[in-house]
């Protein structure tokens, strides 16, 4: 398994997902409003805005990703109906 890390900063969050400040900021927001993730903004020196996923993230992540890999072994074995 990989290495999983704790928290991301915002701009790594920012180039990994090609978004611009604003969007990322919006969706950071709407996802700290359902408790998914946690924003912490740091103000000593140069600002930093580190993210991390809550309990409650990492359930909803683990469940969205255990669907996406049910629908892909789905698609693998499907085979179209006869015409």
């Amino acid at each position: 398994m990989g290495r999983r890390s704790e928290s991301a900063d915002f701009l790594f969050l920012q180039r990994i997902t090609g978004l611009s400040k604003g969007n990322l900021s919006s969706h950071l927001s709407t996802l700290a409003a359902a408790e998914v993730v946690e924003v912490h903004k740091s103000g000593d020196g140069r600002p930093r805005t580190t993210v991390r996923l809550t309990g409650r993230g990492r359930t909803l992540a683990a469940d969205h990703w255990e669907r996406l890999l049910r629908l892909r072994e789905a698609a693998r074995t499907w085979t179209p109906p006869e015409a």
